[in-house]
């Protein structure tokens, strides 16, 4: 079959053509040598795909380099034998019709996939044999990345230097935003976070506050990395009053306990600063957690002084600071008084109703065996005065007045107040003081 012939000798065979008429019967016939030359085909690699990173417009298209895979494409063949040229579709690299004319800068027509023909011909052969295979372009996505809240700390540390340690990866989960596969690494700049130098490792003080830093977030397959920022900022702690004045309180039954309106203290307490709560707290450890706060009257648990623990927390950024100390409630005892005063009689003279009353002549009645330099005792015409203290009787009496003892220690500024009516009786009855006890306990 000369229309398909297989050559039986292994890359070069002569063959011999034999001419004769076909139309006079002779022996007469012409011989000529034909050689056969196989040539060889270039044996080309399929490659592997050519991957590059999308860029941050994220649509699919990148620039590649198709000569980058020359070498892996001729398998150590000789390059500078063969022609390797690049093509759209199958049929111009057959023909070796309209190559890519740039393919060291060759942007992608199809978004993140694409395959390209290429075509490698042998420039020593007679025929230029030539081989076909093809190549995939891959465009590899950027991690998607999201910018994370700011990482904030209370200024605890040494209050007031504006530096605390930052443990960075507590923004790692919203940076990712559920993705895996990404490696997070911190820098002090952009350009060390390009370049992957000097990384930043936890915990990290701040040099300035606030402070950006940057975020590099690499693809662990593909090598294609994002970047992103995070704050760190140090907020400052509240600065309440370190030494809030002591709440006294009377103690109506001298037991040691009574009712405080701590809420008194927190205007004090507060500073002037905007935006804080003050919360107040039998222990340390519930003021540190901001647990368990007083609401309301408050009633100690301990007998005559207690401690409280005061918490001031800014409601904006949650930080918050004690009081320096405690404040301290106190219950001042109050003055014992009887609970009736024998009435204070003498004789009308010139029956007219009115006489002369010495009052301080009940003062021994009216405080017993309380010590006299401690307690003030004044005597008043009037419950209203006796119970403010003001304008005291000296020596004066009336008939018929209601006149008020007001007993105040002087110590501890605690009064209580007994009423005594005075009666004028016509001489010889005798003139009379009725007395009857009021008590109020207040600080001196």
């Amino acid at each position: 079959n000369t229309a398909a012939y297989n050559n039986i000798v292994v890359d070069t065979q002569m063959l011999y053509a034999r001419v004769e008429s076909a139309t006079i019967a002779t022996n007469c016939a012409t011989i000529v040598a034909l050689q056969l030359i196989v040539e060889p085909t270039p044996q080309l690699v399929t490659p592997t795909s050519l991957e590059v990173c999308d860029d941050i417009s994220a649509d699919g298209f990148a620039i590649f380099d198709l000569t980058t895979k020359n070498e892996e494409i001729l398998n150590g063949q000789d390059p500078a034998q063969y022609i390797v040229s690049y093509y759209e579709d199958e049929n111009n690299a057959e023909l070796g019709n309209n190559p890519i004319g740039n393919p060291n800068a060759y942007t992608n027509t199809e978004a993140f996939t694409q395959i390209l023909w290429v075509r490698v011909e042998d420039t020593s052969t007679v025929e230029g044999c030539h081989k076909l295979t093809t190549l995939e372009l891959i465009v590899n996505p950027l991690p998607v990345l999201v910018t994370p809240s700011p990482l904030e700390l209370c200024d605890v540390n040494n209050p007031g230097d504006e530096q605390e340690a930052f443990i960075l990866e507590e923004a790692n989960a919203e940076i990712l935003n559920g993705q895996t596969g990404i490696t997070l690494t911190y820098y002090e700049n952009q350009a060390d976070a390009e370049n992957e130098t000097s990384p930043i490792t936890s915990p990290y003080v701040n040099t300035s506050n606030p402070q950006t830093i940057f975020v590099r977030a690499e693809n662990d397959v593909t090598g294609c990395y994002n970047t992103v920022t995070v704050t760190l900022r140090v907020n400052p702690i509240p600065s309440p009053e370190p030494d809030p004045t002591p709440i006294e309180v009377c103690d109506d039954d001298n037991d040691g306990f009574a009712e405080f309106d701590l809420e008194t203290r927190t205007v004090e307490i507060t500073n002037g600063e905007d935006d804080i709560v003050i919360t107040y707290h039998e222990t340390l450890a519930e003021a540190h957690q901001g647990n368990n706060a007083i609401t309301g009257l408050y009633t100690n648990i301990v007998p005559d002084s207690q401690m409280i623990y005061v918490r001031s927390e800014n409601t904006i950024t949650g930080c918050y600071s004690l009081t320096l100390n405690t404040l301290e409630l106190i219950v001042l005892s109050a003055p014992e008084v009887p609970l009736d005063i024998e009435p204070y009689i003498i004789c009308d003279g010139d029956d007219d109703g009115i006489a002369q009353f010495d009052l301080t002549t009940k003062d021994n009645e009216i405080l017993g065996t309380q010590d006299p330099t401690e307690v003030v005792l004044t005597y008043h015409t009037s419950a209203a005065e006796a119970e403010s203290g003001n304008n005291p009787i000296i020596n004066v009496g009336g008939s018929k007045k209601i006149v008020y003892d007001f007993a105040k220690k002087t110590n501890h500024n605690v009064m209580p107040v007994a009423s005594k009516k005075i009666l004028g009786k016509q001489f010889p009855r005798k003139q009379t003081m009725n007395l009857r006890k009021y008590q109020k306990i207040i600080k001196k």
